[in-house]
């Protein structure tokens, strides 16, 4: 998959999600935490690297403190947090 380093949002989440990690696009909302989704501690961490493959050093740092009982709500707004680039920069 490629995405450019400054499209990584909620949606660029979500397709990752979707289509590395197999989780059904019916299962992908706000509320929805990564244990939910299958995704353990080993799973989320190769999460948080491929998303900062695409952004840049430092996302991991950011998204670091994300849980399997995390939300996507709760990654999302780090993800649209102040100093990550969107896709509308």
């Amino acid at each position: 998959m490629t995405v450019e380093s400054e499209a990584v949002d909620a949606s660029a989440l979500m397709q990752v999600l979707h289509q590395d990690f197999k989780v059904p696009l019916t299962l992908l909302h706000d509320a929805a935490t990564f244990g939910e989704l299958g995704l353990d501690s080993m799973a989320l961490m190769e999460l948080l690297l491929r998303l900062e493959d695409m952004v840049g050093d430092g996302l991991a740092d950011r998204l670091g403190e994300l849980s399997p009982v995390s939300t996507l709500g709760d990654a999302a707004a780090v993800l649209l947090g102040p100093g990550v680039p969107r896709r509308d920069e």
